[in-house]
This record gives C-alpha cells, structure tokens and sequence, in this order.
C-alpha cells in the first residue's frame, strides 16, 4: 500500500463556486464554497481549499454511503453533476443521491422528514445528514405500478434549482423520456401546469407521481400508434431546460421551456406554465 500514490480522478465537475472529483478507488472528494453543504462533508464549514493545509489528503471523503453497512457492499458512484448549489451522484446500481441545496426540492426528496435534523432546505453542511440518511431519489417504474422494474437513468441535467433525468423506460418508443423537479416558478419543469408550485419537496410528488415531461405526439406508422416521442438528449440552464427528440420523418426537434427574459427559448414569452 503505497500511501504516497497520487490518485487519478475519473470525473470532475465544477459547479456554482465549488469542484467535486470521483476518484479511482471510488471515492469523492469536494471543495469550493460550502455554503449550502454542497461538499457534502456534513459540516458547515463556509469553503474548502483556500489554504494549503484544507487540500490534498485534508480534502475529507464526501461520505455519499456507509461502507460499513452490509447492506452497501459493491456500490460505487460512477457519475458526478453539479448545478450552482447542489449536486449528484449515479451508482453502479443505476440510481441517483443529491446533497446541497433543497429549498426548491431539488435534491429529490423531503429533507424536513429523511434527513436527521434537517429544517433548513440544506443538506450536507451539519452532522448525520449525508452517507445512508441520503436517500436515493424515486424516480418511479416503467409500468407505473408500486413494485415494478425501476425506471432506468440514462442521463441527469442539473440547472440552479431544479434537476432533470433522462429515463429508460421502455423497450418499445418511445423508449427514453424526462422527469423534472425542484424549482419551476418559470414553468422550467415542463409540467404544462398554470402553477408555480415545486416539485420535489413532498413524497408524494415523486416516484410515479412525478409526471414526464410531454411533447406534440405523432403518429407512428410502423408501430400504428400515435405516441410520444422518444427524447434523445436533455440540457438545463439557470432557470429553463432544452431536449432533443424525434419526429416522425426521423429528425431531430428541439424544444426549450421556462425562462425567456434574455431569448434564451428563442420563443417571446415564458413557456412551460400552462
């Protein structure tokens, strides 16, 4: 065991004022501003890495799981996103924890019930709220039904406060389709609701009571079915979201919804709210 090693990390994220590293033996290691535990060190300490003797082998283990509990034995994380104050992890066991900022719901869960003590919309940043306290987000199952097979994540998009998924979730188109939660006083969510309320923060509004994203369907001529399309790629900004999906002569169309105020839906107005 050579102590001395210099460990290779396997991916990186730079998010808001604060870096996340996944490691080659599994672990993660934060450091930046901590101001919403978005290092997940389970301290309140304001930033990490601001002097020499906060970096290095002083970077303290982002503790996404107890590797002592039996129960964990074989999960790693294989993937990292970062949105402005928040963060998440994929495992090998294809699902997702988030830390940080939750005053939007944003992590996915309710942090006043599941995490110990938790009362201030933050998550990471005090004692005994990351490792198994953080659950993993229920993004629901591919029928619809309590106990089916879960929904498979393909890919995660975080924006300021509110998060997206891409999901496997069929075998047939369409085949992958999005989720959103957390913020959506722009409409960023895509839920086509004439309200502003987040999702995210009661049970309830997640697992399969969190609706996908809808897009205009078409007919499939192969399948004869009028359907959704399958959504190939997703993308999130501040406070709108993007994706890529398909039509039925084959092309990709590209939607944008919530915020408009600088064009960035190329649209005039807000979209997304009704």
């Amino acid at each position: 065991d050579n102590f001395n090693q210099i460990l290779e990390a396997e991916d990186v994220i730079t998010f808001g004022q604060s870096n996340c590293a996944l490691l080659e033996n599994g672990t993660v290691k934060c450091w930046g501003v901590n101001d919403f535990g978005q290092l997940g060190l389970g301290l309140s300490t304001v930033s990490v890495g601001g002097s020499t003797n906060s970096i290095g082998n002083n970077i303290a283990v982002t503790q996404l799981f107890n590797t002592a509990n039996p129960a964990n034995a074989g999960l790693l994380p294989i993937k990292l996103y970062g949105g402005i104050s928040h963060a998440c992890a994929l495992f090998n066991n294809n699902k997702l924890k988030c830390w940080g900022n939750n005053t939007y719901g944003q992590l996915g869960f309710d942090d006043n019930i599941q995490v110990s003590g938790n009362k201030n919309g933050r998550v990471g940043d005090s004692f005994g709220e990351m490792g198994d306290n953080i659950p993993f987000v229920d993004l629901g199952t591919k029928d619809g039904t309590p106990g089916g097979p879960a929904v498979e994540i393909v890919d995660v998009q975080l924006g300021e406060n509110h998060t997206c998924a891409l999901l496997l979730v069929a075998n047939v188109a369409p085949t992958h389709r999005m989720k959103c939660w957390g913020r959506n006083d722009f409409g960023q969510l895509g839920l086509g609701l004439a309200t502003t309320q987040t999702r995210g923060k009661v049970p309830a509004q997640m697992g399969n009571g969190l609706p996908y994203v809808s897009f205009p369907s078409f007919y499939d001529s192969g399948l004869m079915i009028t359907r959704q399309p399958t959504v190939h790629q997703i993308a999130t900004g501040k406070n709108h979201s993007c994706v890529s999906v398909e039509t039925a002569d084959g092309k990709d169309q590209l939607y944008c919804w919530g915020k408009n105020t600088n064009g960035e839906l190329s649209s005039g107005v807000d979209v997304g709210g009704n």
